[in-house]
């Protein structure tokens, strides 16, 4: 009998079109020992599907026996077909694992020139190259709000809220006088081989959400260090600004977004990648490891021209 291949109806061996679902799909399930297959001959036991016949080779006589009825030559081919079917099986195992394994290799040599694309896109949105509009450092957390909206790798927050999303690239927090007081940075998604990030890189990113005509005017280069360990598995970069005399009499005449520090720390951890932090309690002050060095470094040079 014929068994439609969606819906499992039974139907004749002559059957065209399927009962019940009207598809024109079938498989064969052999009358004599129920296996279920395709083509004209169940490659178990050798029986033939009813009105399809076939010719003797012998004698050319049409029929559905499995032994001629003119000249008694055995029609089953039974053990030819298996032997047949095993070797289409293995041909076709082959094709198969060949192209899974040209799939496999194709996608892995893609896989990083993939993430490095993505990555690059997601830093150009976030305003990390080539643009200067976006919020930056002492901006105001509604304009912040309202410019990062609808963008999925970007949070802006306020002090004391739970961040949410902690797959975000950037994170702006704002302080109790609703002005961004605190900017993180995680970049540990990015991954090259070929390209890998630079302490310059990161400091490109960074420059690019210090407001440098606020920092030239109220604040002063106060001391820039750093600190690698393991060689190079683990590194620490800190730079701090303190406020000048003309910053100080801004605070003394009233102006509460000004701090009495502006720092930002890098960290690069072989494992995570690297992570950046800006804002006044990004310096520690009790850094007193004997590894920590001076940081020769011309913050100008990465400030966007």
């Amino acid at each position: 009998m014929k068994v439609c291949t969606y819906c499992g109806t039974d139907s004749a061996d002559n059957a065209v079109i399927c009962k019940s679902c009207g598809t024109t799909e079938f498989y064969n399930k052999c009358n004599s020992c129920g296996f279920k297959f395709t083509g004209s001959v169940c490659p178990e036991c050798g029986s033939i599907i009813s009105g399809t016949g076939r010719a003797c080779a012998v004698c050319g006589h049409i029929t559905d026996d499995l032994i001629c009825p003119y000249c008694e030559t055995d029609l089953s081919g039974k053990k030819q077909g298996i032997k047949q079917m095993k070797k289409n099986g293995r041909r076709k195992a082959i094709l198969l694992v060949s192209v899974l394994f040209f799939l496999g290799v194709l996608i892995l040599s893609n896989l990083s020139k993939y993430r490095l694309v993505e990555t690059r896109e997601i830093l150009y949105d976030m305003g990390v190259v080539h643009t200067t509009n976006h919020p930056k450092y002492f901006s105001e957390y509604e304009n912040a709000l309202a410019f990062w909206k609808g963008n999925d790798y970007v949070k802006v927050i306020k002090k004391g809220e739970l961040l949410t999303n902690g797959s975000a690239l950037l994170v702006m927090t704002s302080n109790t006088e609703e002005t961004i007081s605190d900017i993180r940075i995680n970049l540990s998604g990015y991954s090259s081989e070929k390209e890998p990030l630079t302490v310059k890189d990161i400091l490109k990113v960074i420059c690019e959400y210090i407001p440098y005509n606020i920092i030239y005017k109220y604040y002063t280069f106060d001391k820039a260090f750093y600190e690698i360990i393991k060689a190079g598995e683990y590194e620490k970069y800190y730079y701090l600004w303190v406020l000048n005399e003309r910053g100080k009499e801004e605070i003394q005449n009233g102006n509460k977004v000004l701090s009495d520090k502006l720092a930002f720390e890098i960290i690069y951890d072989k494992e995570e990648g690297w992570n950046i932090q800006i804002g006044a309690l990004s310096y520690d002050e009790n850094e007193d490891s004997i590894s920590v060095q001076e940081w020769d470094i011309d913050i100008l040079d990465y400030f966007p021209k």
